[in-house]
């Protein structure tokens, strides 16, 4: 007999936000509010403990925007890097030969 698998179901960064928002706010209990949103109990208190040790930390939590802007400025400075090394072995030749 085959077996089923279960498919995990992915959440954008800006749901947990609010899910975990709503569970810190809210009278009811994280497993009702997991309920109410369709989640698995386990994710959305993962979810709330991760909020929690970053908000300890000082730690804010990004947006989706902001993710995928740190994420291109970050190839941004490895391509700058790559130049500036290029440049370093350019100048050393250069300073090698004489005129």
């Amino acid at each position: 007999m085959p077996r089923k698998t279960k498919t995990r179901k992915a959440y954008s960064g800006s749901f947990k936000i609010r899910a975990v928002k709503l569970a810190q706010k809210s009278e009811k209990s994280v497993s009702e509010v997991a309920r109410d949103l369709g989640v698995a109990e386990k994710s959305l208190l993962a979810w709330v403990r991760a909020a929690r040790q970053r908000e300890a930390r000082g730690e804010e939590e990004l947006t989706a925007s902001e993710k995928e802007e740190l994420k291109v400025l970050r190839a941004e400075v490895r391509g700058l890097h790559e130049e500036i090394d290029i440049l370093k072995k350019a100048t050393k030749y250069f300073a090698g030969q004489s005129v």
